[in-house]
Formats: structure tokens, C-alpha cells, sequence
């Protein structure tokens, strides 16, 4: 499981708050983590190698707030899936190397600078929201 924790989201979330009532919350700390995951899970999809089919479409993105934390996980998860499968596949065994397919994808995405780019994209558009002149009706 590939995990993209953002500390002090708290703090960030009072900061936004600031920028902007209307600005939801951790949604756009969440929305950002979703965006910049997505290209890490097409990956993992991509190259998670295939007997059954099952480990390739078990792939799953998941954002939650975990302990004032917004948390995004790329992985293998469902039925039909075994946890040894999962654990082969991705660190190897003593007989099969490891195929780090969650860890290469999760680099490959550029995750840390995608999340960046994209959290600046939502803060920009909240100060618009915010700063923008009220609607007059003359």
C-alpha cells in the first residue's frame, strides 16, 4: 500500500478557511490528494502483472482524514485477492524477485509534485471566489 499523508492539515484547513468560507473545508486538500493519486493507480492498473486478472482489478484509490490528517492510499484490495499475492507481488519471494509495481508507480506519478501543483490550482481558484468583485444589479 502506497500511502500520501499531508501533516498539519489541520492548520492548512484553517488557512483555507480563511481564504474562503465557501471553500469546503478539507475537500480541496482531499480533492487535490485524489487528483494527484489517479495517474499512480492507471499505473499500478497498467503494470500489475496478470494470471487471473483479479490483483489488477482489485487496484483501488482511497482518500480519508485519519487524526486531523488527509490520507491517500494506492493498492490492492477486494475478493479474490490474497494478501500473499498482494505482498509477492510488490516485494518479491525467495523465489520471485520483487516487482515494486505500487512503489514505481507512486514515483513514476510524481505524486509529491502533482499534489503540490494541484493544491495551488484549488487555492487559486478559492481566492478568486473569495476576492471577486460582489454582483451588481443596477
Amino acid at each position: 500500500m502506497i500511502a500520501l499523508r499531508i501533516e498539519n492539515a489541520r492548520e492548512v484547513e484553517k488557512v483555507l478557511e480563511r481564504l474562503a468560507r465557501d471553500f469546503g473545508g478539507l475537500l480541496p486538500l482531499r480533492s487535490a490528494a485524489q487528483a494527484a493519486l489517479e495517474p499512480a493507480l492507471d499505473d499500478a492498473r497498467a503494470t500489475t502483472p496478470v494470471r487471473t486478472g483479479a490483483l489488477r482489478r482489485s487496484a483501488r484509490l482511497a482518500v480519508s482524514v485519519e487524526q486531523g490528517q488527509v490520507v491517500g492510499r494506492v493498492g490492492w484490495s477486494g475478493r479474490g485477492v490474497r494478501r500473499q499475492q498482494m505482498l509477492a507481488v510488490e516485494f518479491g519471494t525467495a523465489h520471485q524477485p520483487a516487482r515494486r509495481v505500487l512503489s514505481r508507480a507512486f514515483e513514476a506519478a510524481r505524486v509529491d509534485a502533482a499534489f503540490e501543483r494541484l493544491l495551488r490550482r484549488e487555492i487559486d481558484a478559492a481566492l478568486a471566489r473569495a476576492v471577486r468583485p460582489p454582483l451588481r444589479l443596477d
